[in-house]
């Protein structure tokens, strides 16, 4: 699996993991910090600027990603080859 830029600025948005190449976002999201109505607020838009930018945001809860890390890769390896897939058709 290729390794991600970590935290970086996307026009005036940071985000947590960017596969620059395949277009993807991945935001990890503790409730501490994405909890309530303007963080919940925020994400959304967040994600639809970046998406509007055709890139594919992926979003996994710290609960999830301690828990499930099993899961959180099997999902991320295939969205990563989905791309790549994308990438050689055009």
């Amino acid at each position: 699996m290729p390794q991600p830029e970590v935290n970086v600025r996307i026009g005036r948005d940071r985000v947590d993991f960017l596969w620059r190449t395949q277009r993807l976002i991945v935001e990890t999201d503790s409730y501490q910090y994405h909890r309530g109505s303007v963080a919940f607020e925020d994400d959304r838009a967040r994600d639809n600027r970046l998406m509007a930018q055709a890139f594919d945001v992926l979003r996994f809860t710290y609960w999830r990603v301690v828990n499930e890390p099993d899961d959180v890769i099997a999902i991320l390896r295939s969205r990563l080859n989905l791309a790549e897939q994308r990438t050689q058709i055009a």
